[in-house]
């Protein structure tokens, strides 16, 4: 396999897994497509498989970390704010006589 000509696209890849919610996928399908059309042909197969494989990869971590951070943000419930003042008490007097 030519190392040399896919080596961005892996770094990239790679770059991508770390911080999967910032990775452009678009971006990375272009230098997918540039480091198959560079590889030679009896290589090309192999390496779009192994290059698809990581960016579904990618994609699966990106949407649980995003879908996370969502239900993460949305988790508490939407109530007004005067919602619990006939069960909440605020204040209390004690009687010590």
């Amino acid at each position: 396999m030519n190392r040399q000509l896919e080596l961005p696209l892996w770094d990239a890849l790679r770059a991508a897994q770390i911080m999967p919610e910032q990775a452009n996928v678009a971006e990375l399908l272009g230098q997918m497509e540039v480091a198959i059309a560079q590889a030679p042909e009896p290589e090309q197969l192999q390496v779009a498989g192994e290059a698809l494989l990581r960016v579904a990869e990618l994609c699966a971590v990106r949407a649980e970390v995003l879908i996370t951070e969502w239900e993460e943000a949305y988790r508490d419930p939407v109530v007004e704010s005067g919602f619990f003042a006939d069960v909440v008490r605020q204040t209390m007097s004690v009687d010590l006589t």
